[in-house]
């Protein structure tokens, strides 16, 4: 069932970006996985790279794009990039740039945040993310989610994820803390 835009204040809401859902490991070296939990770390070194100054025991959870001229996601060139069966040549990261969109951190500094709420993830992850031209913060709009959806619309994006201000980081399952709320164009964008 698709859900509807809606504005309320115990609610915060994201851009859903239309890449490849990505979560780094930071340990004593850096890995990617996909959703499948199949590696991808070779595929995106400039990333592994924006991630080094992160501390061990960190885990992120975000998307990754690749982006058209005009800054908007191009699921096309993102899975162009994804499905490469060999690390890129410094002309394909060159013509093919990943961009990393950090939504969550249930884990920082060997400490486990997943019970805390995402609000407070949020801010933790704020502060912690280094500043980076390919890692992004995915910025946040609290309570007022119908004019985010008007916006996403507007731009040709996938949509929004509203998350209730309280809600854990829920590891392997879906929630109803959690709500995708897609645009009805963004097929047309990919």
């Amino acid at each position: 069932m698709q859900s509807k835009p809606f504005d309320d204040p115990q609610w915060l809401f994201q851009i859903k970006w239309d890449g490849v859902r990505c979560l780094a490991y930071i340990s004593n070296e850096i890995k990617l996985f996909n959703r499948k939990l199949k590696p991808r770390t070779t595929i995106y070194p400039e990333i592994v790279d924006a991630l080094k100054p992160m501390p061990k025991g960190t885990v992120l959870d975000g998307e990754i794009v690749a982006l058209r001229e005009d800054g908007s996601p191009s699921f096309y060139k993102t899975l162009r990039r994804d499905l490469r069966r060999r690390p890129p040549t410094p002309l394909a990261l060159a013509n093919a740039p990943a961009y990393y969109m950090v939504f969550d951190m249930p884990f920082y500094n060997g400490e486990s945040l997943c019970r805390l709420p995402v609000e407070e993830r949020l801010k933790k992850l704020a502060q912690a993310l280094p500043e980076s031209p390919v890692v992004k913060n995915v910025d946040v709009i609290y309570e007022k989610g119908t004019a985010l959806f008007a916006a996403a619309e507007a731009h040709g994006l996938e949509g929004i994820i509203a998350k209730r201000r309280d809600s854990p980081y829920l590891i392997g399952t879906k929630s109803p803390l959690w709500l995708k709320i897609k645009t009805e164009n963004w097929r047309e964008n990919r």
